[in-house]
């Protein structure tokens, strides 16, 4: 099975009531196929509702004679490296951190890292890190500092404007538009969402692996 079928399939199984595909992936083993989805909510995805999303699922895939006790699956919630790639997510995030690989005017493509800003029409506000978070703003890439300490938005005392300069410093704010972001993730605590677990075994069906035959 391709990633593209995959989606396919669980696509029309989301729950009306907010639930998001994050991710899905097909690893195919040299026995079985390993199947895993990551969803989310905007209140964040409890263990129950990814095993109850596993079940449904597994059910589906049973029904294909190609997959029938050839797969594992694996349901789980982001935890605490999650990609983001649209508007809402954005709007959603606002005050986490973000790392995210940005081409600049240049064609290059740079590595930035900030505290989610508000949004404006077509992107959002990176703003800077907090004075004690050892970072770097606007760093190539490979070349990023990296710390586990936490980040602050400042509300007062910034200047910027959208047309920023690549080798802005950590105190200056840059507006990124969406159209220029290859790739981003938030990073943030699961824990603090009332519910939420995370982790790749929230839920997970294995299928009966055939038995060799001779």
């Amino acid at each position: 099975m391709r990633r593209e079928e995959l989606e396919e399939l669980i696509r029309p199984l989301l729950d009306e009531g907010g639930d998001e595909l994050v991710q899905c992936s097909v690893a195919r083993g040299s026995r079985i196929q390993n199947i895993r989805v990551t969803l989310d909510h905007d209140n964040g995805l409890p263990v129950e509702a990814c095993a109850k999303f596993s079940r449904t699922l597994a059910n589906v895939l049973d029904a294909n004679p190609s997959l029938r006790n050839s797969y594992s699956l694996e349901v789980s919630s982001p935890g605490m490296n999650r990609p983001i790639s649209e508007e809402r997510h954005f709007r959603r995030f606002v005050g986490e951190r973000v790392e995210l690989d940005w081409r600049d005017p240049g064609g290059g493509i740079r590595h930035l890292e900030g505290a989610i800003g508000l949004w404006e029409t077509d992107g959002f506000w990176l703003e800077p890190m907090a004075p004690d978070a050892g970072r770097r703003g606007g760093s190539p890439r490979g070349k990023q500092k990296k710390s586990k300490r936490g980040v602050t938005v400042p509300t007062a005392g910034l200047t910027g404007d959208r047309g920023s300069d690549l080798a802005a410093p950590s105190t200056a704010r840059r507006f990124v538009r969406l159209s220029d972001i290859e790739s981003a993730h938030v990073h943030m605590d699961p824990w603090r969402r009332r519910g939420v677990a995370s982790g790749p075994d929230l839920a997970r069906t294995e299928a009966d692996e055939p038995q060799p035959t001779s």
